[in-house]
């Protein structure tokens, strides 16, 4: 039987396999798409010399600019040592400010801690060699992936069997919701186009968002549509990315 997913790339016939299986009996849980996703995304789709596929990045919220407190400007004024004590909070805050500041691999000013953190399943993205002060050119986001659970968007539907539909609707809302505010935090760690996928068992949501954009827009064809995962206008989307300076 010829390949029926991403028959280009010639994958290795077991990972062939596990794909084309998923057009009959797609993965249940997140935990089933993980492996045979980052096996296909690392070093088939996406080359190793250009690309790393990060599981679980960390998006943690950009810091734009600091509020630093003005220089004493020299000259001596009354106080009641209320506001002495004051300017000690205000040095004391800035200063743990200051020590949790941090540099993410895409070059974004950050602060090193796990509040506000957001979890994507996986990103792509594009590198230029050593993680260092030498190289100019932070990575840059190319992909953003949210796998959910087929088993939570297939018992939902079975709880509300007199209007199904609008229930996997709700499922399929939450998941593409999530990615979104993924793609929203990505922010400036990206360049020219952003590629979103959510994915449930063997369907994906795309969207997309470009350079200058505050919105996460939707792909002409597809819209808000969920297509199969062997859709070649979901392999399109992957090659457009790839072929990508």
């Amino acid at each position: 039987m010829p390949p029926i997913f991403d028959p280009a790339e010639n994958l290795p016939p077991a990972l062939q396999e596990r794909f084309d299986a998923w057009i009959t009996s797609p993965p249940r849980r997140q935990f089933q798409a993980y492996g045979p996703l980052t096996a296909y995304l690392q070093g088939h789709k996406f080359q190793s010399d250009r690309f790393l596929v990060k599981p679980q990045k960390l998006l943690r919220e950009e810091i734009e600019e600091i509020d630093v407190p003005d220089e004493d400007d020299g000259e001596e004024e009354e106080d009641d040592g209320e506001e002495e004590e004051d300017d000690d909070e205000d040095d004391d805050d800035l200063e743990n400010v200051l020590a949790n500041l941090s540099i993410d691999s895409s070059g974004a000013t950050v602060l090193n801690e796990p509040k506000g953190t957001l979890y994507p399943d996986f990103t792509v993205e594009r590198y230029w060699g050593a993680d260092n002060d030498d190289n100019p050119n932070p990575d840059v986001v190319r992909i953003v992936v949210e796998v959910g659970s087929f088993v939570q968007l297939d018992r939902a539907m079975k709880q509300a069997p007199r209007n199904p539909d609008a229930a996997g609707d709700r499922i399929r809302e939450i998941v593409t919701r999530q990615l979104e505010k993924y793609m929203t935090r990505v922010e400036d760690r990206f360049d020219d186009r952003l590629l979103g996928v959510a994915m449930i068992g063997n369907e994906v949501a795309l969207r997309v968002r470009t350079s200058g954009s505050h919105n996460n827009t939707l792909i002409p064809g597809i819209g808000t549509d969920w297509i199969r995962f062997d859709d070649p206008r979901f392999i399109q989307e992957l090659d457009t990315i790839r072929n990508m300076v």
